[in-house]
């Protein structure tokens, strides 16, 4: 990774025969941020959808698991691959890291939380 300094060493366990070149890409991957915070006094429920240019996903539970939020955006036509990571902190707060594989220059998600519940601090 260009910015962190990691260098990794491959071990091949059996013989393949002549193998091309490993080669390494300089791609940074954009990571987006979605988060919904509160909870207290009154627990987060409901759900929540992700706009991405003209289109939205469809209605996400609060504590959506990254595999689904993965789903969920990956069913748009405008992407085509993302990684997603979720961690969870107290109250029911959530938090996923969006990183886009493609399309390399992504436009920015919106959240629709409209049809969040609880005591909201910001979504």
């Amino acid at each position: 990774n260009k910015h962190t300094g990691y260098q990794w060493m491959i071990s091949f366990v059996g013989n393949l025969g002549n193998l091309p070149l490993i080669v390494a890409h300089n791609n940074i991957f954009e990571v987006q941020e979605i988060k919904i915070t509160g909870g207290q006094p009154t627990p987060l429920g409901g759900t929540f959808s992700l706009g991405y240019l003209s289109e939205e996903t469809g209605s996400l539970p609060f504590d959506s698991s990254a595999e689904m939020i993965k789903a969920s955006l990956e069913s748009l036509q405008s992407i085509e691959r993302v990684d997603v990571s979720r961690e969870e902190f107290n109250h029911g707060q959530c938090q996923w890291l969006v990183s886009f594989r493609s399309p390399h220059k992504p436009a920015l998600l919106h959240i629709n939380s409209h049809s969040l519940s609880g005591a909201l601090d910001d979504a």
